[in-house]
């Protein structure tokens, strides 16, 4: 496969039952998630690099836009994959790791492994923490 990696869409790619959500940083695009989602169909996977609500437009456009939007994006991409994958993988990069994260917390063990490449975490006092309050607890 000849990579492609200067491609900013969306990018979904057929491979096996194992699926793999891939989600890129703020004001990023799957471009930077391509070559990783590239890799890992090869190996077989199908691969869904999604596109956040708001990115790849305007400034303007990205302005209007909240966490809540991000998120939902995360969940449409979750729920193509579902449909098509016994196992699902998650990966983020920065903010994508954070709502990799969100998405874990929320749906448990229906993700196999996650994968949250240089994300920040500051958790502060009232917000579930991993392991505690049932969030995130396998």
């Amino acid at each position: 496969m000849q990579s492609s990696s200067l491609n900013l869409d969306r990018f979904y790619f057929r491979g096996g039952n194992n699926g793999c959500l891939l989600i890129h940083g703020l004001t990023g695009t799957p471009g930077e998630m391509r070559y990783l989602g590239e890799r890992l169909h090869a190996a077989g996977f199908t691969v869904s690099g999604i596109l956040l609500a708001g990115h790849r437009t305007t400034v303007k456009d990205l302005k209007t836009k909240r966490w809540q939007d991000w998120y939902r994006s995360v969940k449409e991409g979750y729920e193509e994959l579902r449909g098509s994958s016994d196992n699902i993988f998650v990966a983020g990069i920065s903010l994508g790791g954070l709502l990799a994260f969100l998405l874990a917390c929320e749906v448990k063990s229906e993700i196999a492994a996650l994968a949250c490449l240089s994300t920040g975490f500051f958790l502060t006092a009232g917000i579930p923490k991993p392991g505690r309050d049932g969030c995130c607890r396998w």
